[in-house]
């Protein structure tokens, strides 16, 4: 038997005396690598292979003949053609708009008397977020959009009380903010998907219209089922303190429960505060990690050591059942497990998007609605993963950490500010937009750089970074109002400017 040289179509010899017809139908046409299955085959690659072609044909003609991209989708082919260089500077902005509200009005109707719309509904139905007002107008047998095709009401959210009547008409006023993004970085990021290998980074030009904390202070005991297999029952327990910082003095002290813990739950110290004595600070149970209702609070600490004793707390140190101090009173600075994580990348409403990412975990930011939420979806789809590294801290025993990210905070060395800790390597490298030429420094550097101002409301504000200040477990970097780098709890509250990367 032999074959063609292209695409390994079976021959027959014209002297084969010996394959049976079996044999050759199979061949020819069998559900396994037969001649027609490569025929298939062959063509389907030849289909792919013409629509980069032509798609890589539209680029070019578009960028010659003066024509810019028109849709999210444009900008988009763009980038996945290795084009964006061509069409685009560092810099340049895209506005993306979110929706604030849509109404509605009967307009000039005869047959309904009423009509309201859910503005999250319409949206989806559009498949975009854009300002403007839409009309829907009945025709006898159906509703018909602007351009005149058919369309059923509930599709968009919009509900008529009545009956319609020809002519009745439905007017959609949308209403949208805009976000400006700034072209941060061309063929920067890396996709994690590697049927595509070109990018596009954006960053919010402007600071986010809301300060978020990072990562809200934690519990300080888990229930871990090996060390309490039947949690703590009620009665006294201690603990020692192993961290002096202004008048959290180092001791022991003890404590008393009314009611028991179960395994999974937490203690928490209500701290927030080295200016607060521990003897002023209340304790609080709960039953679950991130449970916002508690079993019991107000719970009294003393000095002493009466009762059973749950261990050592450190400045640093983190344990199966028991978390460092510095965590306790301010946070995490651990940015895959960070709250303010979670916030950027979810489009969910307040209240319905947080989850524990650790067992010593408490609610951070979650009265807030995500960040993604009432962005113009069209946006969103051209919006990939990228692979990031980000430096840990010496509570997570440092080195760096691979993620995959959407929506996310700029490293250190991203934003020209030299290297965390030089033993574990750079997590990331500078961005164009703060790169060379640009900045006031003439070196990376912690150094006041306009270049890295962001306002809000025309003031310049401070921005979290997502590097920790790796010699603490809580502390993470950031960016003051003149553009220097400096690092504070996570718990506090401080400004956002969010990047993200066309895909």
């Amino acid at each position: 038997m032999s074959y063609t040289p292209n695409i390994n179509l079976m021959l027959t010899p014209e002297d084969d005396t010996t394959t049976t017809f079996k044999a050759w139908r199979t061949g020819i046409n069998g559900e396994s690598n037969s001649n027609m299955t490569k025929i298939d085959t062959a063509i389907g690659d030849l289909d792919d292979n013409y629509e980069r072609v032509n798609a890589k044909v539209s680029v070019i003609s578009d960028k010659l003949f003066g024509e810019s991209p028109k849709t999210w989708a444009d900008v988009q082919s763009i980038v996945r053609n290795g084009a964006a260089s061509q069409y685009f500077n560092i810099g340049d902005q895209f506005v993306v708009e979110k929706l604030s509200n849509a109404t509605a009005s009967k307009g000039t109707s005869t047959g309904i008397s009423d009509v309201t719309v859910v503005a999250a509904s319409f949206v989806e139905g559009m498949g975009e977020t854009h300002a403007g007002t839409y009309v829907f107008v009945y025709d006898g047998k159906s509703w018909r959009n602007d351009n005149g095709k058919v369309v059923d009401l509930d599709d968009y959210g919009i509900t008529v009380t009545g009956t319609p009547a020809v002519g009745d008409n439905v007017t959609i006023t949308e209403t949208t903010s805009q976000l400006k993004f700034d072209i941060i970085g061309i063929d920067h990021d890396t996709p994690t998907n590697s049927n595509y290998t070109h990018s596009m980074t954006l960053q919010l030009h402007d600071q986010w219209g809301t300060a978020l904390v990072y990562d809200s202070p934690e519990a300080a005991f888990y229930i871990d089922e090996d060390t309490y297999p039947n949690g703590l029952v009620a009665g006294t327990y201690n603990f020692t303190w192993n961290y002096a910082t202004g008048s959290m003095v180092n001791g022991t002290y003890q404590f008393t429960l009314t009611e028991a813990v179960p395994v999974g739950g937490q203690i928490v110290i209500g701290t927030n505060s080295s200016s607060t004595a521990l003897t002023s600070c209340k304790i609080r149970t709960y039953a679950t990690a991130g449970s916002t209702t508690a079993i019991e609070s107000n719970i009294v600490i003393t000095s002493g050591s009466d009762g059973t004793s749950l261990g050592t707390i450190t400045s640093t140190g983190v344990t199966s059942s028991i978390n460092c101090a510095q965590r306790i009173m301010w946070g995490s600075n651990n940015w895959k497990l960070s709250g303010i994580r979670q916030w950027l990348n979810t489009d969910s409403a307040a209240n319905a998007w947080w989850e524990a990412k650790t067992v010593f975990d408490r609610p951070t930011n979650a009265d807030k609605a995500g960040f993604l939420r009432n962005m113009d979806a069209a946006f969103l789809d051209i919006i990939g993963e990228v692979t990031k590294t980000t430096q840990k801290s010496v509570s997570d025993e440092y080195g760096l950490e691979t993620t995959t990210e959407k929506f996310f905070l700029l490293s250190r060395p991203e934003v020209y500010a030299g290297t965390e800790r030089s033993q574990d390597g750079a997590d990331g490298k500078v961005y164009a937009y703060y790169g060379a030429g640009r900045p006031d420094l003439t070196a990376p550097g912690t150094g006041a750089d306009t270049n890295r101002i962001k306002y809000r409301g025309g003031s310049a504000q401070y921005w979290w970074l997502r590097t920790p200040y790796s010699g603490c477990g809580n502390n993470v970097r950031y960016v003051n109002p003149a553009g220097y780098l400096r690092d504070y709890g996570a718990s506090y509250s401080l400004g956002v400017v969010p990047a993200c990367v066309i895909v």
